[in-house]
């Protein structure tokens, strides 16, 4: 049997060390991804998708500046 030197030894244990700090980062990384997704699915799901007048609500960044812009619109008429 041949006696492995502590020599020998380290690159290995530098490599698990790093593996294991990879599949850290990346575990941190994928929960950052993963929740605010979660969130949005929980917000759509408590909402109904339909507006008053029965037409299907749009998603995207382009809808949502159209919201903003139709309530500060109704805010100004009542106000």
């Amino acid at each position: 049997m041949v006696q492995s030197t502590p020599s020998a030894q380290c690159p290995v244990a530098a490599r698990g060390k790093v593996q294991l700090l990879h599949a850290f980062v990346a575990a941190i990384a994928g929960q950052i991804v993963i929740w605010p997704t979660r969130q949005k699915r929980a917000e759509h799901l408590g909402r109904g998708c339909r507006v008053r007048d029965g037409r299907l609500r749009r998603a995207g960044r382009q809808a949502d500046r159209q919201r903003k812009h139709r309530a500060a619109q109704c805010v100004c008429r009542w106000a």
